[in-house]
């Protein structure tokens, strides 16, 4: 098996949630009442300058704090002249939906009406910062283009909850007291945001969320109460080099699987197996080396694996001229943690 297939490659190479869930719990923690203690200077913003100057520059600090922690998150992907425009991005996103939502004569007090404006300015404002996000990912993900859409919905989400949580103290309210609400309610909107933006991450690299829920189930307590027939497969990648993991349908025989090539026209993971035969397997939980080759139509072997599939799930039709990719499980060892 190549170095490049080493265990800790096939997540060391994606964004993993856990890590962004918790940078962006704590930043929202520590942002949220940083920018409201900048910004509140009076007990509500008005048209005087001072209080004008604290909500921009509360927004500003907060903003950029949020952008720093998040560009930390994805230095590995992200060079420096990304991160600074990340950080840059961020703030700017930030201070908009600020000036948007809380400037000064803006009322606050309708419930309704102010998650209603939330949610339309974080839909608005954080679909534009995940269009320039994107573009600064771009050259690492080839699906980048998934971001703006998650960036969007986090903000919509997340957005209506830190406002509310600025205003639900009250101006009758202790700093301490704001301080303590407004953090609980900080780590409140960026663990809700780090969810909803997380759980894309991963696949934009390629693989679609519905391939890393299943990868996920396989890999859990739970892997026996699925399907016998789906595994999951890692192959490293042409261009790449990475090691790319995903859910495949594979009927098993005589110490080999024979695996189903799902519309082979769109989905070309099977393509890299030509270039690099090593893999991994998913069985029972673990992942296993294995070796495997691609059996196209003509081949020798190609009606035998035909055979094996039609026996063991012969519901599923296959079209006559798909290819199989048959993996050899003789020789398999662990793959090391």
């Amino acid at each position: 098996m190549s170095t490049a297939t080493s265990g800790g490659l096939a997540t060391d190479h994606l964004p993993r949630l856990r890590p962004w869930l918790l940078l962006a719990t704590g930043a929202g923690a520590v942002a949220l009442p940083v920018g409201a203690l900048l910004a509140r200077w009076t007990d509500r913003p008005t048209s005087s300058g001072a209080s004008w100057t604290a909500l921009l520059l509360g927004s500003l600090v907060a903003g950029t704090l949020l952008g720093v922690v998040q560009g930390r998150a994805l230095r590995v992907w992200l060079a420096p002249r990304d991160r600074v425009v990340w950080v840059a991005a961020t703030a700017a996103a930030t201070l908009l939906s600020s000036v948007l939502l809380l400037a000064p004569d803006q009322p606050l007090t309708a419930p309704r009406g102010i998650t209603l404006a939330a949610v339309a300015v974080g839909l608005a404002v954080g679909g534009l910062l995940g269009l320039v996000q994107a573009v600064r990912l771009s050259p690492v993900f080839h699906h980048a283009r998934r971001w703006p859409l998650a960036s969007a919905v986090g903000w919509a989400v997340s957005l209506p909850i830190a406002i509310y949580i600025l205003v639900a103290p009250g101006s009758d309210a202790g700093w301490i007291t704001q301080t303590v609400v407004v953090s609980a309610g900080g780590a409140l909107a960026g663990a809700t945001y780090g969810v909803l933006t997380g759980l894309v991450l991963p696949t934009l690299a390629g693989s679609r969320p519905v391939d890393r829920l299943a990868l996920w189930l396989l890999e859990s307590r739970w892997h026996d109460r699925l399907p016998a027939h789906l595994v999951g497969l890692g192959v490293i990648g042409r261009e790449s080099g990475l090691l790319h993991r995903l859910p495949v349908l594979a009927s098993s025989t005589h110490g080999r699987l024979v695996v189903l090539v799902d519309h082979p026209g769109r989905r070309t993971w099977w393509r890299n197996i030509e270039t690099e035969p090593d893999v991994e397997v998913l069985c029972g939980g673990i992942w296993l080396t294995a070796r495997a080759h691609v059996v196209r139509p003509g081949d020798p072997g190609w009606l035998e694996a035909y055979r094996v599939h039609c026996t063991a799930r012969p519901e599923v039709q296959v079209p006559s001229g798909t290819p199989w990719v048959v993996v050899d499980m003789r020789l398999t060892r662990r793959v090391d943690p």
